[in-house]
């Protein structure tokens, strides 16, 4: 216990002063964010060899490069965006034409080759490690860049709310959960996860939406980014971003935990003593997010 409490309060620091320090450049959580996606990515690989599914590492690798320096090194974000979406795309070319001339290739020289049923399973699994959570962790990028202030306020946001919802879950989950009968949330893929873990997640990511509320659109905290929001929408925005923020933080704790399932592994990795690996720590922020990336967007669009 005393040694993951060690490591939490090491991990807040350094993502709390790599925010702090985007007011020297925003380069320093680009940073952050980059060594974030190349550990994940080592994880994730590592992962899905455990689960027998193949994949192309090599490329795999150089669309996390690619990526993240594009989101680095070009000013226009949403140049960015579509480059990252060309990459995929390129990941999907890339693969599919390996295994067709591998395919191809062993077929005439008389080397094994898959049946034809199984010709795209290596591209397959290699889309869905790129998609996730690859695609997932590159949305920090996104927040970080989305603008001086308004960066401050979504990262700012999406970490109170994902670090409210793990604390409230487990400690009510500590206390109701564990009670003989409770009710669990999904015990073929976390036994230990209950409903008011969940539901004490839910009320903590709520409850630290309306603090954010307050700190940044009432007190006008990075100055006024919403005064021409009134406020019924700008608390509406605020309290939505919560709860469907918490939803995702724990959502995407299950799919983590799915994937170690099925790989039959404990954690992703010994990084970080009492926590596990980089994946293991960042499986609901990811998924957080893109929420808070999402509805943010539409709030200030409509």
């Amino acid at each position: 216990m005393l040694k993951r409490l060690l490591t939490g309060i090491l991990i807040i620091a350094v993502v709390a002063g790599c925010i702090a320090l985007r007011t020297v450049h925003l380069a320093f959580f680009d940073a952050l964010v980059m060594l974030l996606m190349l550990i994940s990515a080592f994880e994730m690989i590592q992962a899905k060899k455990k689960a027998g599914e193949d994949v192309f590492s090599k490329v795999i690798i150089a669309f996390t490069i690619a990526v993240s320096m594009g989101f680095i090194l070009i000013e226009n974000l949403w140049v960015a965006i579509a480059l990252e979406a060309f990459c995929v795309l390129c990941v999907f070319i890339v693969s599919i034409g390996i295994e067709l001339i591998i395919y191809a290739v062993n077929r005439k020289t008389g080397l094994p080759a898959p049946e034809p049923k199984n010709l795209f399973n290596k591209t397959k699994s290699t889309i869905m490690l790129v998609l996730y959570p690859l695609v997932l962790i590159s949305t920090m990028f996104i927040l970080n860049h989305i603008g001086y202030n308004l960066g401050y306020i979504l990262l700012i946001t999406m970490f109170a709310i994902t670090m409210t919802t793990d604390t409230f879950a487990y400690l009510f989950g500590m206390l109701f959960g564990r009670k003989e009968g409770a009710e669990r949330l999904c015990p073929e893929v976390s036994p230990k996860k209950s409903v008011a873990g969940f539901i004490a997640g839910a009320v903590g990511g709520l409850v630290v939406s309306i603090v954010c509320w307050l700190l940044f659109y009432y007190f006008g905290y990075f100055g006024n980014t919403f005064a021409y929001l009134n406020i019924p929408k700008s608390l509406t925005m605020f309290t939505l971003t919560g709860v469907m923020g918490s939803f995702a933080t724990q959502f995407g704790d299950l799919v983590a935990s799915a994937v170690k399932r099925r790989a039959d592994i404990k954690d992703y990795g010994k990084l970080l003593p009492g926590h596990g690996g980089i994946m293991d720590r960042i499986d609901g922020e990811i998924w957080c997010s893109a929420v808070v990336f999402a509805m943010f967007n539409i709030f200030l669009i409509i």
